[in-house]
């Protein structure tokens, strides 16, 4: 009898308990090779400048990287985050910062997300959860609130993730014939 009720007090924190990739730094990245079978490595760099161009309008979205010869691009990109309320509404929080590299070779990408930071000013308050490694937030954020911002967080980034991947998968810039 004292197991379940033990299970049922310590659901909550487990919940809140995230498992994000680590590198072998100690610090979040989502990084995986994807196969593309039969895409020259030009093709699949000039998808990654494609899906970057069209997703990235933010003027803070910045390419660090563009290296054609490398076939590779970095950029710094901002997630928006929101914070459910007790309603069960979302709103914003914030944004999450990463940065994302794409690198191409014949039949396949790299993809690797990775220094995410969570920033939150409201009023000229600090609400910052800093870097998600960490345990505690950098500002007067609770622990709770951060918690719910990397539950957020994680959500977003596989969002982020997905759109990647198909938009990787497939030539978006060719037109496709409809049937009249």
């Amino acid at each position: 009898m004292k197991t379940p009720l033990l299970i049922l007090l310590l659901l909550p924190i487990i919940s809140f308990s995230q498992k994000f990739p680590l590198n072998d730094a100690g610090q979040i990245e989502y990084t995986e090779v994807v196969t593309v079978d039969t895409a020259k490595a030009a093709t699949l760099y000039n998808r990654a400048k494609h899906f970057f161009a069209n997703n990235f309008k933010n003027a803070k979205d910045v390419t660090v990287v563009d290296d054609a010869s490398a076939k590779k691009i970095t950029v710094k990109k901002m997630l928006p985050i929101t914070m459910a309320s007790e309603k069960g509404d979302k709103s914003p929080f914030g944004v999450l910062l990463v940065t994302t590299t794409i690198e191409s070779r014949d039949g396949r990408y790299k993809y690797s997300i990775k220094d995410l930071y969570h920033e939150h000013y409201r009023d000229g308050i600090n609400l910052s959860g800093g870097k998600l490694e960490n345990d505690s937030p950098v500002a007067v954020l609770s622990k709770d609130a951060f918690n719910k911002v990397k539950l957020s967080s994680e959500e977003q980034v596989m969002k982020y993730l997905m759109t990647l991947k198909i938009n990787m998968q497939t030539d978006a810039t060719k037109s496709v014939q409809k049937d009249w």
